[in-house]
């Protein structure tokens, strides 16, 4: 009779750590949900790493205002931002290969865009004078993540 009290016991405390076990996996979950919402993050889709988006390029002054990804940048480096409309955190420090006829530069995601439409970008003078000579202001580029 003992062992079959004994038995019992330990069957509903494995049931209730199982309980508790599962209940934990779905706390941690949705906290892990809450902050990517935070963030605002948003992985790339497969289809958006191999896409082409054809856009407006400008360039800017990346040393005047910190930027959203915290990352140390010149103006002589290769940086840049996409819009805030694509942008998340989670395409911070990604590489963007953009091309303007034969010539093309990679630069790094430091930053938003507000201002841009959805396929612009904004990118150091470093980067916009190795697609054209600075003086023309804004170029229609095509550009892509790069895997």
């Amino acid at each position: 009779m003992h062992s079959n009290l004994l038995y019992n016991w330990f069957f509903f405390l494995t049931i209730f750590l199982c309980i508790i076990a599962f209940l934990s996996d779905l706390s941690i979950a949705g906290k892990l949900d809450s902050l990517d919402n935070e963030l605002g993050s948003r992985s790339l889709t497969h289809l958006e790493k191999r896409q082409a988006f054809t856009g407006n390029v400008s360039y800017t002054d990346v040393e005047s205002n910190p930027n959203a990804c915290g990352i140390p940048a010149s103006n002589d480096g290769f940086f840049g931002a996409i819009s805030g409309q694509r942008f998340s955190m989670s395409n911070c420090n990604q590489t963007i290969q953009i091309t303007r006829g034969s010539n093309s530069v990679n630069i790094t995601v430091i930053d938003s865009c507000a201002d841009c439409n959805i396929n612009d970008l904004t990118i150091t003078e470093a980067a916009f004078s190795q697609l054209a000579d600075l003086s023309v202001g804004v170029i229609e580029c095509t550009w892509s993540f790069v895997q």
